[in-house]
């Protein structure tokens, strides 16, 4: 299982951001915006911030589940690792 966040920002700014967060999973750059059009989370009201949607994936990319506009980075982990448990066993 690997936990990705992914934004517009430089990989510099992502990384400096996610030491200051704490957060220890990897940040993506996605300046083209292939993987926010993919999954729906290019913002209309802001082109340049995309939504904080979270999706768990299965092994080929395809969305699982949806945890829409989650406000802060994503939802809680602990219902992120149930909903793992529930589906893969893991």
């Amino acid at each position: 299982m690997n936990i990705v966040g992914v934004g517009y920002a430089e990989p510099e700014v992502n990384e400096a951001w996610a030491a200051a967060e704490g957060y220890a999973f990897e940040l993506w750059t996605d300046r083209d915006r292939v993987l926010a059009e993919s999954y729906g989370a290019v913002a209309d009201f802001d082109p340049d911030s995309p939504l904080r949607h979270a999706y768990l994936l299965d092994a080929e990319g395809q969305a699982v589940l949806f945890y829409e506009g989650a406000v802060s980075v994503g939802p809680p982990a602990s219902q992120v690792l149930a909903d793992c448990q529930l589906l893969y066993g893991e």
